[in-house]
């Protein structure tokens, strides 16, 4: 599955070949207004941040992270970061104010939306189903 990954140059056969796309789709309660929504990060690393309008308090499975103030924007973010390439489809449940709730928040949660989204570039959807293909095959390890 993964030496097919390189070769996708077609972006529904590359979705086609990813077991159950679905699975890292995540779910919002509560949603609040000032949750603008979350990206995927691949600096030199993977990650995962969420931004919003307001400071905010944020927990990941429990414990609280850091809310930063970014100075480029008039925007708030936390960042789930050092996803290690065994754990990109791990789930989180991260949980904002004490009311809103994303649960089933993984790496793989903005590539999934990026890879279906017609909206996004051919290239940036390839990737995205790339890395995911690439996540089930180091599971299937």
């Amino acid at each position: 599955m993964l030496a097919e990954a390189d070769k996708l140059t077609d972006i529904n056969t590359a979705l086609g070949q990813i077991d159950n796309i679905n699975q890292y789709k995540a779910t919002t309660t509560n949603r609040l207004s000032s949750f603008v929504g979350y990206t995927l990060l691949l600096t030199d690393g993977v990650g995962i941040r969420l931004y919003f309008t307001e400071q905010v308090t944020v927990t990941v499975d429990g414990e609280a992270v850091n809310v930063v103030d970014d100075p480029d924007s008039d925007r708030y973010y936390a960042e789930i970061s050092g996803v290690r390439a065994a754990d990109l489809d791990l789930a989180h449940t991260v949980v904002v104010n004490g009311t809103m709730t994303i649960q089933n928040l993984s790496a793989l949660t903005p590539a999934r939306t990026v890879a279906r989204s017609s909206s996004s570039t051919q290239n940036f959807r390839r990737l995205s189903a790339a890395l995911i293909l690439y996540a089930q095959s180091v599971n299937a390890l």
